[in-house]
């Protein structure tokens, strides 16, 4: 499970399976305490899909800058190549 967990392509998360997670983890059951209360294991795994889905919303966030940056960088290169040629 561990390895399985290690090698999840969470860069490629279907938003779906985020928005279904949201209120799952939002709920009282879900308390992190609760779960260590439950088990070791249960507990990791909860930490484990907070993590995945916090890492999604930071890229939500993230991506589209990156693109506008990589973007900009290209303009810059554009615009200085012909500054270089003049």
């Amino acid at each position: 499970m561990i390895k399985k967990c290690e090698k999840y392509p969470k860069d490629s998360v279907d938003p779906k399976i985020i928005e279904e997670l949201r209120p799952i983890i939002e709920s009282k059951a879900y308390d992190s305490d609760k779960l260590k209360n439950a088990s070791m294991a249960a507990y990791g795994l909860g930490k484990w899909v907070r993590a995945i889905v916090e890492y999604y919303d930071a890229m939500v966030i993230y991506r589209p800058k990156e693109a506008a940056l990589r973007s900009a960088e290209a303009s810059l290169k554009e615009a200085q190549d012909l500054f270089n040629a003049a």
